[in-house]
């Protein structure tokens, strides 16, 4: 007779079956992160890109953004409103494939990871694009599980 939770009836006693999890380790730190990123694509098909994330701690991921803030766009401040749409989408995709670039070491799409194909995915699958940077934000803050 089988209980869920993978407990057995005997008689009046339950005995449980374990599962072994491993053990953490303090200082045992993964070099990447690999976790499939899921969009729905432009034609309603689902699409899947594999990431492997740079592993950083919570602190070194607070010094990364902090380096990204301070290094900014630095050129004389324009007024966003008055922008045209092409430079702002443009400026967009170039802060983006270098938000990505800095926290991915390599994708499993058939074309090299470098920064013009970023930019490329960037521009042509937004959506796929900001889930990238959310699943990293997500996986070094939270630390969760699955995708």
């Amino acid at each position: 007779f089988s209980c869920p939770g993978g407990r057995y009836a005997k008689g009046l006693f339950l005995r449980y079956e374990s599962t072994k999890m491993a053990k953490i380790v303090l200082g045992n730190r993964p070099k990447s992160i690999l976790k499939a990123i899921k969009v729905q694509l432009l034609d309603g098909a689902d699409g899947e890109v594999k990431l492997s994330f740079k592993y950083r701690t919570r602190t070194e991921y607070g010094a990364w953004i902090d380096s990204l803030m301070e290094a900014g766009d630095k050129s004389p401040s324009e007024d966003v409103a008055k922008m045209p749409w092409e430079k702002l989408a443009g400026k967009t995709v170039e802060a983006n494939a270098n938000y990505i670039m800095q926290a991915v070491d390599g994708w499993d799409l058939d074309i090299p990871f470098n920064l013009e194909n970023v930019k490329q995915f960037c521009d042509e699958f937004p959506l796929a694009c900001q889930t990238a940077m959310d699943t990293y934000r997500t996986a070094i803050n939270e630390g969760r599980l699955g995708n």
